[in-house]
C-alpha cells in the first residue's frame, strides 16, 4: 500500500525570531613578574530555536510497537536491545502539511564552559601560553529545518544530548624558547576528549524497515554516550634568524607536525549494522615541512 501527495510548508505567523543569553565573567592576576593567570567562565543558551511540525501526522496518529509489520521484533543495531517504535496511521501515510515553528523543546539548549589560563611573557628567552577548558552543550537534538517535532520516533533519544564539537576537557599549551645564537624551538601540544559520535555525519543512528511509512531510522544511543577516542598532538617549530645588514632577515623553519605519528580515529561510522564505528577518518600522520622566511 502507498498513498501521495504534495509537501506543503508555511511558516507559522506567530513564529519569533531566535536569540541568545550569553555570560561571561572572568578575572586574571599577575602571581609572579610576568606570569599571569586567570580563570573565565562563559554560558551561552539559545532560545526561539524553530523546526518544523507535520500537522497532517499528529502524535496520536502513531501507535507503538515493538514488531514490524511482518511480525519481527525490532533491535536497536547500536546497542542490541530491543527497542519500541511508532507506526503510522494507514490512513495518515503520504500526508504531508509541514509548520516551521519555534520549538519549546530546543530552549533548553545551553553550553556552559571555565578556562584556566597561564601566560607566561617572554623573559630570558622563554614565553609560555596554556590553557584548560572543562565544558559541556547539552540540550535537545536538532535535524534542522528537515525535523518532524510531531514524530514521536524523532523523539527516541532526542533529550539530554551532548551536541555539535563537544569535547568536555580541552588542554592546550604554547610555548618556545630562544637557545645561545637565536636558535628558537617552538612547541604546540593538544589535547582534548573525543567528542560525541559522530560531529561529521550524525549521532548513532539505527534504521528499521517495515513500517507502514517505510524505512524508519531513530538515534539509537543518546548522544554523548559514545564518544570517539581521545586526541593528543604535539608539534614543534624549530627556526634561526640570521639578520642580513641593518634590514634584511633570513630564516630556515622546519616544522613537525604530529611527532608521536599518532594515528587516533576522528571520524566513525554511525549508522548501527555491520560496518558501525568502523573508522573513516584518522589524524594527519607525520609531516615534515621545511621552509625559508626573507624578510626585509
Amino acid at each position: 500500500m502507498s498513498a501521495g501527495g504534495g509537501v506543503v510548508t508555511t511558516v507559522d505567523p506567530n513564529l519569533k525570531r531566535p536569540y541568545s543569553n550569553q555570560v561571561n565573567v572572568g578575572y586574571e592576576q599577575e602571581v609572579f613578574s610576568g606570569v599571569k593567570v586567570g580563570v573565565n567562565y562563559y554560558y551561552r543558551g539559545i532560545k526561539n530555536q524553530y523546526a518544523e511540525r507535520n500537522l497532517a501526522n499528529l502524535p496520536s496518529d502513531y501507535t507503538a510497537t515493538t514488531v514490524d509489520n511482518m511480525g519481527h521484533p525490532f533491535v536497536n543495531s547500536v546497542t542490541g536491545q530491543p527497542i519500541t517504535l511508532y507506526n503510522l496511521a494507514s490512513a495518515k501515510v503520504g500526508l504531508s502539511n509541514y509548520l516551521i515553528t519555534n520549538i519549546p523543546g530546543l530552549n533548553t539548549n545551553h553550553y556552559n564552559g571555565v578556562e584556566l589560563t597561564v601566560e607566561k611573557q617572554m623573559s630570558k628567552g622563554w614565553q609560555v601560553l596554556a590553557g584548560y577548558t572543562l565544558q559541556k552543550q547539552q540540550g535537545t537534538y536538532r535535524r534542522g529545518l528537515t525535523d518532524d517535532f510531531n514524530n514521536p520516533n524523532n523523539e527516541i533519544n532526542r533529550n539530554n544530548a551532548t551536541l555539535n564539537y563537544d569535547a568536555t576537557q580541552m588542554l592546550k599549551i604554547l610555548t618556545s624558547y630562544t637557545f645561545p645564537k637565536s636558535f628558537n624551538v617552538a612547541l604546540n601540544y593538544q589535547h582534548y576528549t573525543g567528542y560525541p559520535l559522530d560531529p561529521n555525519n550524525g549521532p548513532p543512528t539505527a534504521v528499521f524497515e517495515n513500517l507502514n511509512q517505510g524505512q524508519v531510522s531513530v538515534i539509537g544511543e543518546q548522544i554523548g554516550k559514545i564518544r570517539l577516542p581521545n586526541v593528543d598532538l604535539l608539534n614543534l617549530r624549530f627556526s634561526r634568524p640570521t639578520h642580513l645588514g641593518d634590514r634584511f632577515t633570513l630564516e630556515p623553519i622546519a616544522d613537525l607536525f604530529n611527532i608521536t605519528n599518532a594515528n587516533t580515529v576522528i571520524s566513525e561510522v554511525p549508522t548501527g549494522g555491520n560496518s558501525f564505528r568502523q573508522p573513516t577518518n584518522q589524524l594527519n600522520p607525520f609531516i615534515a615541512r621545511f621552509g625559508l622566511r626573507f624578510s626585509f
